[in-house]
């Protein structure tokens, strides 16, 4: 987190979200049944249209819970957290429930596992107002800072789930803002974000998110579950293995089958000459362990956005060489 960002926190005791509910029951269909008093017409827009799992779940499939997160039309990031919310008041079963936290941007960056917010999510079904989302700020920079840690101590754990291949497509893809599905390895829990001694596709999330720039952090949409791959929007979206996949339209990585597809669904390498000089370097840095020059590096990105936007190609190149340099001259 930066040292400005830091600084205005800790002049306050705490900080306040906004925050929702969206469900159904007491005699309506899914809505937003409760909120608190700062959220936008607009959002609540974004949250009807992201908060919730597209589609059925079939019964065979135990889930359990998710996170989705999307950036809203107002600058701010929604996290909501989905878990199954038993029978409405007529006994209809599949009923889902999701707790949608509000981030500001410059907040939102510097979290890259929402699951920091754990003790806060809702879980059960509220209709009225809400107050606000009230957290202690040097609680808060703790469950960040902690959470930086546990991925740092992990990253290669869980960047070797991928091979080659799929880690140059998914980041390919990234930075792209190309959708993409993956369906994970049977050791990877997708049904769930919490699974003690195994890993889930929120841990897997959390890792790529360590090493993106920040202005792709608050562009990138993504859910850790999903069952159809052809209605669910973003760009990082595990699909259960018994999932629907797309037709057409998105980069899918299946990651049992050791197959890549591209967006009309053929068979093929994906490659990028830039991600792939990127990805080695801090693959590199990752198994050195040496996380002062991988931070570096994703710094770099950070402030080379603009570089890209203005520049395009010629920007393309300026920045590959910055890059390849840099790497050079810590070797």
């Amino acid at each position: 987190m930066g040292t400005n960002r830091i600084y205005g926190l800790l002049q306050k005791d705490s900080i306040e979200f906004d925050h929702a509910i969206f469900t159904s029951g007491r005699g309506g269909d899914y809505r937003v049944t409760a909120m608190s008093s700062g959220i936008l017409r607009s959002e609540i827009t974004d949250i009807e249209k992201n908060a919730l799992v597209k589609y059925y779940i079939p019964p065979d499939i135990v889930f359990v819970d998710a996170i989705r997160r999307f950036p809203l039309k107002s600058g701010r990031i929604g996290v909501s957290y989905v878990m199954e919310a038993g029978r409405d008041e007529y006994g209809r079963p599949e009923r889902f429930r999701a707790h949608i936290i509000l981030l500001p941007a410059d907040i939102a960056r510097d979290i890259i596992d929402p699951r920091i917010f754990r003790a806060y999510f809702i879980k059960r079904d509220i209709f009225g107002d809400l107050n606000k989302l009230k957290i202690n700020v040097k609680e808060l920079l703790n469950l960040i800072y902690t959470s930086h840690f546990r991925v740092k101590q992990n990253l290669k754990s869980l960047l070797n789930i991928l091979d080659e291949r799929e880690i140059v497509a998914l980041f390919a893809s990234i930075f792209n803002l190309k959708k993409t599905i993956i369906i994970p390895p049977e050791e990877v829990y997708v049904e769930t974000i919490e699974k003690k001694n195994f890993m889930t596709t929120m841990d897997l999330l959390s890792g790529i998110f360590y090493i993106l720039p920040s202005f792709l952090k608050l562009r990138i949409s993504y859910t850790t579950f999903a069952i159809h791959g052809e209605l669910e929007k973003g760009h990082i979206i595990f699909l259960h293995s018994l999932g629907i996949l797309p037709k057409e339209g998105a980069i899918v990585i299946d990651m049992n089958e050791k197959v890549i597809l591209d967006e009309r669904g053929r068979k093929r390498e994906i490659r990028d000459k830039f991600v792939s000089q990127l990805l080695k370097i801090i693959l590199d840095c990752i198994d050195s362990k040496d996380f002062l020059l991988l931070d570096a590096i994703i710094s770099a990105l950070n402030n080379s956005h603009i570089i890209l936007e203005k520049m395009s190609e010629r920007g393309l190149r300026f920045l590959y060489n910055l890059l390849d340099n840099l790497y050079e001259m810590n070797l």
